[in-house]
């Protein structure tokens, strides 16, 4: 059986310099597609990452990042927003990577697109209401 799963990997000051990823497809035989990546030397990053391959593989190359030390956080999740909560203050606006959530003008309020939004959760650190949710499905 393949699987098909995006997920975010979160690497630390000491794991962003080794070659975690590539080994993915070399040692595991998985294949990739980055979709969107941050990661600077000697700092935290992180890394929208798409995986595909046969499940056993799968399932290795997720023990062999977990051995490494990076975090994972799957992609198989979705952010919603409690209508009640949000005062529409924009705070999450400029933290949102995919413009998922943009100020409308001239209302000045924010408008949310939930099939921009790739689940990372940035909004949901910048939102002083806690207007925004997770809904998280395991790996």
């Amino acid at each position: 059986m393949n699987v098909n799963k995006t997920m975010v990997l979160r690497f630390s000051k000491t794991t962003w310099k080794q070659p975690i990823v590539c080994k993915l497809a070399s040692d595991y035989g998985l294949t990739f597609n980055i979709v969107k990546a941050f990661v600077l030397p000697r700092q935290e990053g992180r890394m929208v990452l798409e995986i595909i391959g046969k499940d056993e593989d799968y399932r290795k190359g997720i023990q062999y990042l977990k051995k490494c030390g990076v975090k994972i956080e799957p992609i198989e999740r979705d952010i919603t927003r409690d209508e009640t909560l949000c005062i529409h203050c924009g705070a999450c606006t400029g933290l949102c990577p995919t413009h998922a959530l943009a100020l409308k003008r001239p209302l000045m309020l924010v408008e949310f697109d939930p099939a921009l939004c790739i689940a990372c959760g940035w909004c949901m650190k910048g939102c002083p209401t806690k207007a925004m949710q997770l809904k998280v499905d395991e790996i």
